[in-house]
């Protein structure tokens, strides 16, 4: 970063805002609450589900006396509700980095 410049935090940004801060900001805060909770397809959901079942058992975390147990059922759960805003974050995060 040059000397004496500054930047803005681009916060709570989606698909219709994004193009407005990519010149002044160099962090970015990206809004997908809205779609938290909405459904993805279920082809993405199997995709996903798919991908992370190796994570599938007892989850244990350096440094964490607890343990994790992680389900299919979890992993489906998860993906049914965060699944559709994680493509939306995406898709603000791609539109920019031709």
């Amino acid at each position: 970063m040059a000397r004496d410049s500054y930047y803005v935090d681009a916060d709570h940004i989606g698909l219709d805002n994004v193009d407005l801060f990519m010149n002044s900001s160099d962090f970015f805060t990206l809004d997908v609450a809205d779609f938290i909770g909405k459904p993805s397809t279920d082809e993405n959901i199997a995709d996903f589900v798919a991908k992370n079942s190796k994570y599938i058992g007892t989850l244990t975390i350096p440094g964490i006396e607890e343990t994790f147990e992680v389900t299919e059922e979890l992993i489906v759960g998860y993906a049914e509700k965060y699944l559709f805003a994680i493509d939306e974050a995406a898709k603000i995060y791609k539109k920019n980095c031709n």
